[in-house]
């Protein structure tokens, strides 16, 4: 009976600690394409949308005619990379339908989420499949788009490796899908 309770008591903490990981990460992320919404609008001297954001999942969607640019979250990965540290990797998809297929890298020290934004990750850059660490190192394991490769299909396999302490990083590519 003791050990059931212990396994509640570990269960109940990690949800509470992923529920405020993801919170953290979707404050980041929402910061994040204010700013980029702000910017666009002043550049293209249109209004600024006050739909951007990113929501838990479809269902927390609009109306389409009301979704603006708001995105949900359609896979989360967590990490841990060392005692102090995770990895976060949110993909996410266009409310309201698009072509637009987001990607956040974070890193999440405590309350405190940073978004990675050098290495470009994201939608026509480089999309990873899947997310590791082993010592301090972070692992991307994806995809990289070439300059002639369609909107559809990148055709460069890689691993991009970032180091969360330091903040540098490597893309290794694989061998090519195209011959």
């Amino acid at each position: 009976m003791l050990k059931h309770a212990w396994i509640a008591i570990v269960i109940s903490l990690s949800t509470r600690a992923a529920a405020g990981e993801q919170s953290c990460s979707f404050t980041a992320i929402n910061a994040y394409l204010k700013a980029d919404e702000e910017k666009f609008a002043a550049r293209e001297g249109v209004q600024s949308n006050e739909r951007t954001g990113i929501v838990p999942d479809p269902h927390s969607c609009p109306p389409s005619d009301q979704s603006g640019m708001l995105e949900y979250m359609d896979k989360y990965q967590v990490d841990w990379v060392d005692e102090n540290t995770n990895a976060v990797l949110i993909d996410t998809h266009q409310c309201g339908g698009g072509n637009k297929h987001g990607q956040y890298f974070l890193i999440s020290r405590g309350e405190k989420c940073d978004l990675v934004k050098d290495p470009e990750i994201g939608d026509m850059q480089f999309i990873a499949d899947r997310m590791y660490s082993r010592d301090g190192v972070v692992y991307l394991v994806g995809y990289k788009w070439r300059s002639d490769d369609p909107h559809c299909c990148p055709s460069r396999e890689g691993t991009l490796e970032y180091v969360p302490r330091t903040g540098r990083y490597s893309f290794n590519l694989h061998k090519s899908r195209r011959q």
